[in-house]
């Protein structure tokens, strides 16, 4: 398993239309490409990105497919009208006994 860990920041003026299309498209639409929503943090304060959104899939492979897709790479443009700063990073998933 591997986590994918995708940072931004919101563009000012950009707030309301961004959390509709997180919620109603890129969070549904991203659960179809065969990733698992694990975690989302919202930083109100401190120099770092104020979203980090963290899925989870079975291997890198996975999302090295999903990255290559007509679904993502629209996704990620229409992301792209909202945020700023946006990062990615792949990296294995520990699990904590």
């Amino acid at each position: 398993m591997v986590k994918w860990m995708m940072t931004w920041d919101i563009q000012s003026g950009k707030e309301e239309g961004h959390i509709e299309f997180i919620a109603k498209t890129f969070i549904p639409r991203m659960v179809k490409l065969d990733v698992r929503l694990a975690d989302i943090w919202s930083t109100l304060y401190g120099e770092v990105p104020q979203i980090t959104m963290l899925w989870v899939a079975e291997d890198k492979r996975t999302i090295g497919q999903l990255l290559g897709t007509r679904e993502w790479r629209s996704l990620n443009e229409q992301l792209q009208e909202y945020v700023s700063g946006f990062r990615q990073k792949i990296v294995p998933l520990e699990t904590i006994v």
